[in-house]
């Protein structure tokens, strides 16, 4: 190694003890002063001491200082998860309580846990929780609840009405968007709406404040629309349109246009004609034998097979195939109409009766005005009024035979009268000539007396012996 090397060696190695001295003297300084500043070190101690304390006390103070510093924090610990515990159990004792009090009110209050939110159409919300519950009780002066049965039955029937009076509208118009003539008034009708069962309804209600039921449901219904009220009229996108004037059929499903025809509804007379209105569907059936009136001698005005029958009233109207007719489409109802039924052409029917369920609304609406013809007689009628007129036939025939064999028997008694009042004639006249003949005989024999007397007279009468020997 050269000189100049080892030159350089040395001022390392002296740099390196320099650097150490004086981190030793700081370490010592930063201790005397922590020890003053924080009271462990006293500055007479300090000032005693001409010299340094060792490395050993330093750490054994500090390692005391330490222990001293943890068994403080272990006790405020100690002390601090003590009364956490305390604060636990005290939170735990009230919650207990609390559950225990509960539980005692649920047993004599299971109303008052209930909570039954009714969603009506349109989307407002009926609810039953523990403050209306309250309101249909009588609260005591201990701030006790006491159910008068007849009171609180009502409050709830009360309630069902409520709802009713808000969402029942079976009869009422529907806004109806079609196909070709914009929006529809279609009439209200028996056969579609909203009408809330109000005594399933009432009963419950009853069962779910029993049971302390939390529940979100939809009223029960007798009758329900298939759609909400702002989804074209409650109608929605699923259906059958029948523009009876035009005499067309579509149907649509999801708002979309997937099947049409041309169609027959009933004869524009009173009994006959198709009304405009609402419906689903009452039944499906294939086929099926379509009847009339029944008469009073147990037939029917008439029987007809169809393959395809789809009832939307209860008095007979419905969607069938016609396979007897051959036209159909605009003006066929007006002469050649059916009994009341939309009639559908026989190949057409099938996909009709495939695409619509008991779900699918069937809306039938008139886009002209039209007058009705007189309803033509009835079924029912005719046969009475035949029968009638059949009878009086009978009778009037009986009548008449009646008066020829009254008027045969009258002439057969005067023919009798006469044959008598003959043959008495002829009698009396025998006995008026057996009387002459008789009165002629008598007046001879009374002469040939008178005679025979005269003649007496003038001969002498014989003595007997004479008239022996005569």
């Amino acid at each position: 190694m050269s000189r100049k090397k080892r030159k350089s060696g040395k001022k390392k190695h002296g740099r390196i003890l320099l650097v150490s001295v004086i981190a030793c003297a700081a370490l010592v300084g930063g201790i005397l002063i922590y020890g003053v500043s924080t009271g462990r070190i006293g500055a007479s101690d300090v000032a005693a001491d001409t010299g340094l304390q060792s490395a050993s006390e330093l750490e054994a103070e500090a390692k005391a200082q330490a222990e001293k510093e943890a068994a403080a924090q272990k006790a405020a610990e100690e002390a601090a998860a003590q009364k956490a515990a305390e604060e636990a159990a005290a939170k735990a004792a009230e919650e207990k309580a609390a559950q225990e009090a509960e539980a005692k009110l649920k047993a004599e209050h299971p109303e008052f846990f209930a909570d039954i939110k009714i969603t009506l159409p349109g989307g407002t919300v009926k609810e039953i929780n523990q403050d209306v519950v309250k309101s249909w009780e009588t609260e005591n002066a201990d701030g006790t609840y006491t159910i008068d049965e007849e009171t609180y039955n009502q409050h709830i029937a009360d309630f069902v009405a409520e709802i009713a009076s808000e969402v029942d509208n079976v009869g009422s118009d529907h806004q109806f968007q079609s196909t070709n003539d914009g929006i529809q008034t279609i009439p209200g009708n028996e056969y579609y709406g909203y009408q809330v069962d109000q005594s399933a309804e009432i009963e419950q209600i009853k069962s779910e404040l029993a049971s302390s039921a939390e529940v979100t449901r939809k009223p029960n219904y007798t009758m329900w629309e298939v759609a909400e009220p702002d989804d074209n009229g409650g109608i929605g996108q699923t259906y059958v349109e029948i523009n009876a004037t035009t005499q067309h059929l579509w149907i649509y499903q999801n708002g979309e246009d997937v099947f049409e025809t041309d169609v027959v509804t009933g004869l524009m007379d009173e009994a006959h004609y198709t009304p405009a209105g609402v419906y689903l569907l009452l039944d499906k059936q294939t086929d099926a034998t379509l009847k009339g009136e029944k008469l009073p001698d147990g037939t029917y005005s008439y029987e007809t097979p169809v393959s395809y029958w789809m009832p939307i009233t209860y008095t007979g109207i419905g969607l069938h195939d016609a396979w007897w007719k051959s036209v159909f489409g605009e003006g066929q109802n007006v002469w050649n109409g059916s009994h009341g039924c939309i009639n559908l052409p026989k190949d057409v029917a099938g996909t009709v009766y495939d695409l619509v369920t008991f779900e699918t609304p069937i809306v039938i609406y008139y886009t002209e005005a039209y007058e009705l013809r007189e309803a033509p007689e009835s079924a029912v009628d005719k046969y009475l009024r035949e029968q009638e007129e059949a009878e009086q036939a009978a009778a009037e025939q009986a009548a008449a035979e009646q008066a020829a064999a009254e008027q045969a028997a009258a002439e057969q008694a005067a023919a009798e009268q006469a044959a008598a009042e003959q043959a008495a004639a002829e009698q009396a006249a025998a006995e008026q000539a057996a009387a002459e003949q008789a009165a002629a005989e008598q007046a001879a024999a009374e002469q040939a007396a008178a005679e025979e007397a005269a003649q007496a007279t003038a001969t002498p009468t014989p003595t007997p012996t004479e008239a022996a020997a005569q």
